[in-house]
């Protein structure tokens, strides 16, 4: 039963503060009349070891909304079909998460604000689309738009696993092969190059140095590693330098282009899924400028809306900030002027499905030989840099 923190009067006119389990508001009022206090004030008491808890995965998040949305346009009413789910739900973080919605609904909030209780678990995307269906009646679009975006967005970030999982594992293949060559390798020939007279060549000179560096500080190394990283990350949380961090990450060769095709997707599937569901221009903009996942965008897009709001049209203003192409600009345009914007996004939508994954797969496709590229001029370098002495020492002994 849901906990209600109320303020009330007594008979003396002395104001009450408390908690009391009721079924409803109207449960509430019964309760503390039943006692001789009358209600002045009252809200839902949240759960606290709930709001502490992390988000839940994105799969458990699109089962959920596949199977209520099921529910929902069978006909089956909201606390039913949440009890379905209950049933359904293994114990965890999520069951409770959804007895809370349960009964905070039978206390009388909507879905979408029982939803909005829990941010951590429903985005303000996610309850703007459910609050839309419920104003609309349109529940079911809602839902169907909301699977559509979610699955898009798990299947996106599959592909791009995918794509980078053999780089990643090439390159750190190259980093343990060179950390073992010039920790492990290197030392043994450096006692064989101190006990003879031969005079080093510069490149191994330079490697020597490296990898007695690596050997005997490896600790600063390490530590410096470490500050780097820490450096990075605060220099990210400082509003003007991650802005011109994004920056950077849109004009970086190759990868700049297909970051800027991943946000442009996840743009028009955004816009595309609010529109559809019934939310307004303005409002969609609103809870778009925390989804781009670039700051440089984020300012773009809220120009936009404040252009918007001022009357003018929805493709000039995007044209005016420069960062969306004439394809994307072309297909706003022709929606705006036809009523048919729902339609066009929905085929910039699916031109995006097609072009990120084969960008995802070109540029990586050009990172694999470029990886072995340089793993084979390290290894190559280290190996001249060895073989060049003992060849002199050869030759000396030789003569």
């Amino acid at each position: 039963m849901p906990e209600y923190q109320y303020k009330a009067r007594n008979t003396k006119g002395k104001v009450i503060n408390g908690v009391m389990a009721a079924v409803n508001p109207e449960d509430l009022y019964a309760k503390l009349s039943g006692i001789g206090c009358y209600p002045t004030g009252f809200e839902l008491k949240k759960n606290a070891s709930l709001i502490a808890k992390k988000k839940v995965s994105r799969k458990d998040l699109i089962t959920f909304t596949v199977h209520l949305g099921t529910i929902l346009s069978s006909g089956v009413p909201i606390l039913a079909g949440l009890q379905d789910l209950l049933e359904q739900t293994e114990t965890g973080f999520f069951r409770q998460v959804i007895e809370d919605i349960h009964r905070n609904i039978e206390a009388g909030l909507s879905l979408s604000s029982a939803m909005g209780e829990y941010p951590q678990v429903f985005s303000e995307l996610y309850v703007a689309m459910i609050s839309a269906g419920e104003s609309t009646g349109k529940m079911e679009e809602s839902f169907q738009s909301l699977i559509t975006y979610l699955e898009w967005q798990e299947e996106l970030m599959g592909q791009i696993k995918q794509a980078t999982l053999y780089p990643i594992i090439v390159f750190w293949a190259i980093a343990g092969l060179v950390a073992l060559i010039f920790t492990v390798v290197l030392p043994k020939f450096l006692v064989i190059f101190e006990k003879s007279n031969v005079a080093l060549p510069l490149p191994t000179k330079i490697i020597i140095a490296i990898s007695g560096f690596m050997v005997h500080s490896w600790d600063f190394l390490l530590g410096g590693l470490i500050l780097l990283i820490l450096a990075l990350r605060l220099i990210k949380r400082i509003p003007a330098t991650r802005v011109a961090y994004d920056r950077v990450k849109l004009m970086v060769p190759v990868f700049g282009s297909l970051n800027h095709k991943i946000i442009l997707a996840r743009f028009a599937h955004t816009f595309s899924s609010l529109y559809r569901s019934g939310v307004n221009i303005i409002h969609a903009l609103e809870l778009m400028e925390k989804t781009t996942g670039n700051r440089v965008f984020e300012k773009a897009v809220v120009e936009v809306r404040q252009r918007v709001q001022e009357g003018r049209g929805l493709a000039v203003s995007m044209r005016e900030t420069g960062l969306f192409p004439p394809l994307f600009l072309r297909m706003v345009s022709i929606g705006e002027e036809t009523g048919s914007l729902d339609f066009t996004l929905g085929k910039l939508s699916g031109f995006y499905d097609r072009e990120v994954p084969m960008t995802v797969k070109k540029v990586f496709g050009v990172m694999e030989p470029l990886i072995i590229l340089l793993l084979g001029g390290v290894v190559g370098t280290v190996a001249m840099s060895v073989f060049l002495p003992l060849y002199k020492m050869m030759s000396v002994a030789g003569g």
